[in-house]
């Protein structure tokens, strides 16, 4: 069964206000998280534009999670279709369960596009550009493959092949 509102339809398990809810509680800490990217990057411009000592930035390929962050990711990722499922029927594990797995989601989506901007990064050095644009049209379009993708980087030993495999290809 089916609810209709304000022209859009929802499963009729859905409660609007705990799904507005989490939205805000996701966005919020979202925000908090690109807040803090944003602060940390023009901090490091200014403090190099007033020609200040700073240890030099790690390098993006050189980041890797641990193992048990992509495990906890995808419990949580499943967690949040779980409810959707409507087996579910009290309002806190919902809200709970729901919140972290859309953080988890938009998490494993994230460390998805960092791995294939890495494999971009150290193989396709002719056309990074045009694969770096498909990348995110692919983090937005089919963000599902691209999470699971990220829960395969961070639990495999994708990125340790991945960056071996590129210096020794640009090393040729």
């Amino acid at each position: 069964m089916m609810q209709k509102t304000m022209g859009v339809t929802f499963a009729a398990n859905v409660d609007i206000n705990v799904l507005l809810r989490n939205i805000f509680f996701v966005s919020t800490l979202m925000l908090g998280v690109l807040e803090a990217i944003v602060t940390h990057i023009s901090s490091r411009l200014l403090l190099k534009r007033l020609r200040m000592k700073l240890p030099e930035s790690t390098p993006l390929y050189l980041y890797y999670p641990p193992k048990w962050i992509g495990y906890m990711a995808l419990v949580g990722m499943f967690g949040y279709l779980y409810v959707g499922s409507g087996y579910i029927k009290t309002e806190p594990a919902m809200t709970i369960l729901s919140a972290l797995g859309t953080f988890a989601y938009f998490y494993l989506t994230a460390m998805g596009v960092v791995g294939l901007l890495v494999m971009i990064g150290l193989l396709a050095k002719e056309s990074r550009r045009i694969l770096t644009f498909v990348v995110f049209i692919l983090a937005l379009a089919m963000s599902f493959p691209v999470a699971l993708y990220g829960f395969f980087y961070i639990t495999t030993n994708m990125h340790k092949r991945i960056v071996e495999e590129g210096y020794h290809a640009t090393k040729k």
